[in-house]
């Protein structure tokens, strides 16, 4: 959706983030191997993108 807006910096840091912890594959919610909440894959994404913005 940020992309098609025109936001397309903020739209590669989240997708970045995102690749990021499936990468990592800690937190990786029931859909994708793991068995994460989808609020604790969200809070580790936001965190990726939190820093990245510093």
């Amino acid at each position: 959706m940020l992309d098609y807006l025109g936001e397309k910096e903020q739209a590669k840091t989240i997708f970045s983030a995102t690749e990021k912890v499936i990468t990592e594959g800690k937190y990786l919610t029931y859909d994708l191997g793991g068995s994460a909440k989808m609020s604790e894959m969200t809070d580790v994404i936001v965190r990726y993108v939190e820093a990245e913005m510093k």
